[in-house]
């Protein structure tokens, strides 16, 4: 005999066959908050949060310069500290990731700088991450 998944969303607890006390983290997105660059986001969930601002497409250095689309740089930028291998690696996923999404061959030869800066980490940066992307 099956047993019955009891949910509760009011409280965000899950009683399903996965275990009892699974719940999902509240996350919350806001945009616009930087007045400096040409986009900017937070994203929050749980006790992880993350800022992210967007600049360009504009001038790139010739040395950085990609003829036939546009150069993606992305930085990531820890609490505390200087970006060590964890964020590095982070960076490069990030990335790859925004490659396939961002039409680069609209703005060929100029750059796009994808900062990101992390406020909070209670675990699950990764996912805290890719959403503002």
């Amino acid at each position: 005999m099956q047993s019955e998944a009891k949910i509760h969303t009011e409280h965000g607890t899950d009683s399903s066959p996965q275990g009892p006390g699974c719940s999902l983290r509240h996350f919350a997105c806001e945009q616009n908050l930087l007045s400096r660059p040409d986009g900017s986001a937070s994203f929050l969930q749980g006790d992880t949060s993350v800022l992210a601002g967007v600049y360009g497409p504009a001038e790139v250095k010739v040395s950085k310069e990609i003829f036939n689309k546009a150069t993606l740089e992305v930085i990531l930028r820890p609490k505390i500290g200087l970006p060590g291998v964890a964020e590095k690696s982070r960076e490069r996923l990030i990335r790859n990731t925004c490659e396939a999404v961002v039409l680069g061959a609209l703005h060929p030869r100029t750059s796009i700088t994808i900062v990101l800066q992390v406020i909070s980490d209670a675990g699950s940066l990764s996912e805290c991450l890719i959403p503002l992307m």
